[in-house]
């Protein structure tokens, strides 16, 4: 597929999703976090934790402000950008991103 003529695949109603919390979405046997601003920006990222090694990141804490998640298992806080999907404290780890947009009320998902 291309980059610049993606294949939009459809998810779910923008209904579904609940501003400031993510859920987990499964595309073509993938699963991924999707999260919703109370700003209307929409992000998709892999939902397994490479640290952790679960999936989990649909469960993170999203920090607004800064944009980013903040996730928390067995007391071991990480923190990943919502924009690039990298790991703030260990900055060779990162989450892989996906273009999502809006249609029709609909959220749509590009994947590679």
């Amino acid at each position: 597929m291309s980059r610049d003529c993606p294949d939009w695949q459809d998810i779910c109603a923008l209904s579904e999703l609940i501003p400031g919390e993510g859920v987990c979405a499964l595309v073509q046997d993938q699963q991924l976090a999707l999260f919703l601003l109370r700003s209307g920006q929409l992000f998709a990222l892999d939902n397994h934790d490479p640290l952790g090694k679960a999936n989990s990141i649909f469960r993170a804490r999203v920090d607004e402000e800064s944009r980013t998640l903040a996730l928390e298992a067995a007391g071991q806080p990480r923190r990943y950008c919502l924009h690039s999907g990298r790991n703030l404290e260990q900055r060779e780890i990162s989450l892989a991103t996906f273009p999502v947009r809006v249609r029709n009320n609909r959220v749509q998902l590009a994947l590679e």
